[in-house]
């Protein structure tokens, strides 16, 4: 007789799933129903479900019980379920159960809402600081009524038995104080500076999502206590007060309005856009307009793409069996730095060793491994956008859009560009103090130098900053010709490139004689004193090279020269000028910036790299440049047009930034508004403080006349060309020097002084004054008459333009 079968019953096994995935889908469908009705946070999807999604729907469900049994009074079944769970609560936090349901509905809100749920710093903090005051309100309230249930007693009750209530009752009190202040961030220096409505999103998006950019609002008040401000005067009412004050307060210039089609940033805050509206003026010249600087397209946090990537990293760690998880990314301008949280008992190395893997799955290259994310317990792993987005500088200048037209801050704060995650990424140049910028050709290099020259024209007047421009290329730094901020003109003769250097040290020697005089230890000391008595400021003064292999190979060739001729005359090399400006400049506000593109160790050479501790580096060829300039590899991962990675003072590692794009327009209108503010004088800047400006004239007046019967006494016989040569270099360079004139004519010293004392004879150069380099009494406007006057080409017709030719600073003696 067969045995009846017993019906099969379902296996745990085969339910488990059915679970899962029910509960999945009920908090994903939370998660996502929270985010919809709430603001979106910075990298959070509305879409798709959070790795945080369980947790938060768990925290809700307990907040809605806590909610249901404290407030609420059923009757029935569910009631007395209800008077039990309220019970516990009571017995466990006291009074503060009745506040408990409220907090658990907060807390479940946020885990549910930003992207990295529970993890969000800022969110542990507010976590803490609650726990820290509800620890402290029931210790009181247990000592005062015995209404703080166990919490209470564990916390004010039992340590009251040893060190008696009237000590515990004053520390339970400054508990609760410092637990509100953790919680709220609230404080009496804060408190002044919060710009937004104290409403629960206008103090969560302050305290979740802005903690980046109150840092940086943190660094431009300390910097902007640290370096005062001149004020504004008014505009001068008439001609008269015009030409008395000098070419550098001249009236300004009428802006036009900008275009109707003008991009402006997205939601400006009304005291910005009042501002922007209304161009700031400081020291009688007007400050361009941020109007001038177009915004970029909205960016993008989250796409189809970057949801399939994460899928495919995840089926390589799930392929090699690693018990890791991606659980999270964030979407850059030029790439998106996926998250892997790694299992307990993985080696990171395990995670790591995959890079080559993770690029075959994804068909890329150009995969780059963080380990570990600074700042975070994960692992990064960086995949390049197949649609990148632009970063223009009018969109991180706006992100500061306040301190930029309040002029808060320091003169030298550029726009470098955004990071991984969407934040834009200043550098103040007085800080760094010098900067270095290397990468292949069409990385980005000269994008970045725009940006930053930019930058500083939005900021700065020419009475603040003045700027030195070599250009041995004579064609990328061409655009800010005529600008009154030059000190001369650009400089694209490599050889007459270390005549600029050796003035830029004896520059920075007077100005560290000033400092010495009036007893202040920097630059900021001395202008903050200067102020105060009413006397001439010391401008910033900086200075970039945009080729820097082609000035120091330049000069090691005529150095080399001149050594295999024999005439050697240990004047000092670009390379020796260099170091010496980067080793002590810096007290006498005078900044470097040095750009190249061959990053090779024969440009950037150790003496160089010792000195230059801020970097930036976009894509080079090979490990070995890379090593050059960040003395790590990185840079030949990098994917050009912007992408690099930048060096900060003091970071342990580098940031991985896009870099800040600024087209020929709109350098073109920034350089306008400046050049039609161009004094009508044509005088040396005043860069010395004991040496007062010229007075200034209502008509300019015409240059001396080179008196021909002087001339005529000249005789330079057979030399007479040399002689032509070496009137042109020490006109050109207001540097009378013989050794120079050795060096750079290949001639010997006797030949030298002779020519030396022919332009004496002919008033070109005064006498000589020991071991000094001689004063020159002619301006470079005068050279072209002074050769006619001397036998060589006739001059050359002023050009049309109108364009004034800025002279050449000379060290002045008494």
């Amino acid at each position: 007789m067969a045995r009846r079968r017993k019906p099969t019953e379902p296996e745990p096994a085969a339910i488990a799933p059915v679970v899962r995935a029910a509960w999945t889908g009920f908090a994903t469908g939370t998660g996502r129903a929270i985010r919809g009705v709430t603001p979106l946070a910075d990298g959070a999807d509305r879409e798709h479900g959070q790795p945080h999604d369980g947790l938060g729907t768990v925290l809700l469900l307990t907040g809605l019980l806590l909610a249901v049994a404290m407030w609420t009074h059923p009757g029935g079944a569910a009631g007395t379920v209800l008077h039990v769970v309220a019970a516990l609560a009571g017995g466990t936090a006291g009074i503060l159960a009745y506040a408990l349901p409220a907090g658990l509905l907060y807390l479940a809100v946020q885990v549910l809402r930003l992207p990295d749920g529970f993890a969000t710093p800022a969110l542990i903090r507010q976590a803490a600081g609650t726990g820290l005051a509800g620890a402290g309100i029931a210790g009181v309230a247990a000592l005062a009524a015995d209404a703080g249930g166990l919490l209470g007693r564990i916390t004010g009750v039992a340590p009251a038995h040893l060190l008696t209530a009237w000590v515990m009752g004053p520390v339970l009190v400054l508990a609760t104080l410092a637990g509100l202040i953790t919680a709220t961030g609230f404080t009496t220096v804060r408190l002044p500076r919060r710009r937004k409505a104290a409403t629960v999103v206008g103090v969560l998006e302050d305290e979740l999502l802005l903690d980046d950019d109150e840092d940086e609002d943190d660094a431009f008040t300390a910097t902007a206590a640290s370096v005062p401000t001149p004020a504004a005067p008014a505009a001068p009412a008439a001609p008269a007060a015009a030409a008395a004050n000098g070419p550098a307060t001249a009236a300004p210039v009428p802006v036009s309005p900008a275009p109707a089609g003008a991009a402006s940033p997205a939601g400006p805050q009304p005291a910005a856009a009042a501002q922007q509206a209304a161009p700031a003026t400081a020291g009688g010249w007007q400050l361009p307009p941020l109007s001038l600087l177009s915004a970029g397209e909205a960016p993008q946090r989250r796409s189809a793409a970057s949801d399939e990537v994460k899928a495919k990293l995840q089926g390589v760690l799930d392929e090699f069996k690693v018990a890791a998880k991606v659980s999270g990314y964030r979407r850059g301008p030029s790439v998106t730095r996926y998250e892997i949280t790694v299992g307990p008992g993985v080696k990171v190395s395990k995670i790591t060793g995959l890079e080559q893997n993770f690029a075959l799955a994804l068909g890329t290259p150009s995969v780059r491994m963080l380990s570990p994310i600074p700042g975070k317990s994960a692992v990064g792993v960086e995949i390049p956008n197949s649609d990148r987005d632009t970063v223009t500088l009018g969109d991180v200048i706006r992100a500061h859009a306040a301190a930029w037209a309040s002029r808060n801050g320091h003169r030298l704060l550029v726009g470098l560009g955004k990071d991984v995650d969407g934040q834009p990424v200043t550098a103040v140049l007085a800080t760094m103090p010098h900067f270095l910028i290397a990468g292949a050709t069409g990385a980005g290099k000269s994008g970045c130098l725009n940006s930053l020259l930019i930058s500083v024209l939005t900021r700065a007047t020419p009475d603040e900053v003045r700027l030195l421009l070599i250009d041995p290329k004579r064609v990328e730094l061409a655009a800010y010709k005529h600008l009154p901020h030059l000190v001369r003109p650009i400089v694209t003769d490599p050889v007459k490139a270390v005549d600029a250097l050796q003035w830029l040290v004896a520059e920075m020697d007077r100005r560290y004689d000033a400092l010495a005089a009036a007893g202040v230890r920097n630059i900021d000391d001395y202008n903050r004193k200067a102020r105060k008595d009413g006397t001439p400021t010391l401008p910033y003064l900086l200075a970039v090279v945009d080729e820097l292999a082609d000035l120091m190979l330049v000069a090691k060739a005529n150095a080399k020269a001149a050594k295999a001729a024999g005439e050697d005359d240990g004047e000092p090399t670009a390379e020796d000028l260099i170091v010496r400006i980067l080793q002590l400049a810096r007290a006498a506000g005078i900044h470097l910036v040095l750009a190249t593109q061959r990053p090779s160790v024969d440009v950037v050479t150790g003496l160089i790299k010792a000195n230059l501790p801020v970097r930036l580096a976009f894509a080079v060829a090979s490990m070995p440049d890379s090593r050059v300039i960040l003395d790590a590899p990185g840079a030949e991962k990098l994917l050009g047009r912007g992408d690099g990675l930048f060096v900060p003072v003091g970071a342990a590692t580098p940031i991985r930034l896009q870099g800040a794009w600024v087209s020929d327009a709109e350098i073109a209108a920034v350089v306008k508004h400046w050049r039609g503010q161009q004094p009508t004088t044509s005088t040396a800047p005043a860069s010395t403080p004991d040496t007062a400006p010229a007075e200034p004239e209502t008509t300019p007046a015409p240059a001396e006349t080179p008196d021909p019967a002087r001339m005529g006494t000249v005789d330079a016989g057979a030399d007479h060309d040399v002689f032509l040569q070496a009137v042109d270099l020490v006109v050109t360079s207001q540097f009378g020097s013989t050794s120079m004139l050795q060096r750079k004519l290949r001639i010997g010293f006797a030949k030298a002084g002779r020519l030396m004392d022919l332009m004496h004879d002919a008033g070109i150069v005064g006498p000589a004054e020991g071991s000094r380099a001689r004063d020159v009494l002619k301006k470079p406007d005068e050279l072209p008459a002074l050769l006619a006057a001397l036998g060589g080409p006739e001059p050359v017709p002023a050009a049309a333009d109108g364009a004034t030719v800025l002279a050449f600073p000379h060290r002045s003696h008494p």
